[in-house]
């Protein structure tokens, strides 16, 4: 019964977000990730409410966010949405514990590198070859003068 209503959603999300009018709100969010985020949430939870859980919207997207967690091995969940079929995700080649690889090729994209300037610092990151904007440098570069770094990685593609 779980299965089958989780299909019933994730086929309902995909035709929504695949529609001329909801596309048309992304188009007009540009690039603002949070504004197509937005667009998503509201998607979803028009979703859970014509599925009937008007009570409670917010646990039905979590439910509709599981789907593949809940189901793992299910291919049919699997190619119920389009984002699901297309999921590139892989796990990260870099283990818990591995040697940083300070060598590693990135673009300074902080303001001050962004205006010209040389000087390294911590923020927002491209892998080289993927846009000629801030300066080219490296990891370690970028982390020999902070106290405490965190690195991050992922894609809203």
């Amino acid at each position: 019964m779980l299965r089958t209503l989780l299909l019933r959603m994730l086929r309902r999300d995909h035709d929504l977000r695949l529609s001329v009018a909801v596309q048309s709100r992304y188009r007009a969010c540009g690039d603002d990730p949070i504004g197509k985020e937005a667009v998503t949430r509201r998607v979803q939870l028009q979703v859970a409410r014509e599925a009937g859980f008007a009570s409670c919207v917010v646990d039905a997207v979590e439910l509709l966010q599981s789907a593949m967690s809940l189901f793992p091995d299910d291919e049919e969940m699997g190619s119920a949405a389009f984002y699901l079929k297309n999921n590139i995700h892989v796990p990260c080649s870099i283990a818990v514990g591995s040697q940083v690889p300070y060598g590693l090729e990135l673009h300074d994209l902080t303001p001050s590198a962004m205006r010209g300037s040389s000087a390294g610092g911590a923020g927002a990151l491209s892998t080289k070859g993927h846009g000629s904007k801030g300066h080219a440098c490296t990891l370690g570069e970028l982390i020999s003068g902070a106290p405490l770094t965190v690195l991050c990685a992922g894609s809203a593609t």
